[in-house]
């Protein structure tokens, strides 16, 4: 698993690349390195990193020093987190080597509430079973809390929001939180823009599965959806944290027409000009 470019932009020097190769295919992946990996360049990458570093690659778990420069970063007193697809995690002694190691945060990509649809968007037939082992194996090692479940919302799952947030509710208490991303033109998905859908035709559901969460104590955040379509949920978005946060806009985000007279864009950063261009060239 890879961070986007909205993330890299505003981590870009806390963000290495560990592993160039992945063990997953997925359909809207957004690349990764095809060179060799210098563990001496990470470590000095680690040095340079102010107060965090998010180790990604390709697939970082596939990286054999991935425990020692965990523990590396941590004795220069960096916070860590692992950027991942979840697969090696469902070995319980690896999962707990990388925890005790000093692990802080795991982004863990996880698309799908059943295994038909899971392992088709990652091209794995065991993707599914995987995922849900590692996160009982987090859960059963009490780091549940340090998990953000990362679901990027394509054609394929926009209308599986809602039955997500129920089955993580019902399978694994304790998790950290769900981020609900917009998926972006990057890599396989550039090529294949059937994979983007309209704003328009999940935003009610997505609204749903806030509500519902909020029952259920989960934290959801929100990436790349405009503050417009989250009704009174708006609250829920990245960007409002980042806002509010006085954190540096992301760049590639625009303002259209509609935005002038919007009562929130103070909070906001509008469209994604991928997303525009993308969503105007289908129509």
């Amino acid at each position: 698993m890879k961070l986007d470019k909205s993330d890299t932009e505003k981590r870009q020097k806390n963000v290495i690349n560990v592993a160039a190769a992945c063990n997953q295919k997925c359909i809207f992946c957004s690349g990764y390195p095809e060179t060799e990996i210098d563990i001496s360049k990470v470590k000095s990458l680690v040095d340079a990193a102010e107060k965090e570093v998010f180790f990604q690659g390709g697939e970082p778990t596939l990286q054999p020093e991935l425990v020692n420069l965990i523990r590396y970063a941590k004795q220069k007193g960096k916070k860590v987190t692992l950027v991942t697809n979840g697969l090696r995690l469902s070995y319980l002694k690896y999962t707990e080597s990388l925890f005790n190691a000093g692990l802080d945060q795991v982004f863990f990509a996880f698309h799908a509430p059943n295994d038909k649809l899971n392992d088709f968007l990652s091209s794995h037939n065991s993707s599914f079973d995987n995922k849900v082992q590692a996160l009982k194996n987090i859960i059963g090692l009490n780091q549940a809390h340090k998990v953000r479940l990362v679901y990027l919302i394509n054609k394929h799952n926009q209308h599986d929001i809602l039955n997500f947030v129920r089955f993580i509710n019902q399978n694994f208490k304790g998790i950290g939180s769900i981020e609900f991303k917009l998926i972006q033109s990057l890599g396989n998905a550039e090529a294949n823009i059937s994979l983007f859908p309209s704003i328009e035709e999940f935003a009610k559901e997505l609204n749903e599965a806030i509500l519902l969460a909020k029952k259920y104590g989960l934290k959801i955040q929100t990436n790349g959806i405009p503050l417009c379509y989250l009704g009174d949920n708006f609250n829920s978005a990245i960007e409002y944290y980042m806002k509010t946060h006085e954190m540096k806009n992301l760049s590639g985000r625009i303002f259209i027409e509609k935005c002038a007279n919007c009562s929130i864009k103070k909070y906001c950063m509008g469209y994604r000009s991928d997303y525009l261009k993308i969503i105007s060239g289908k129509q």
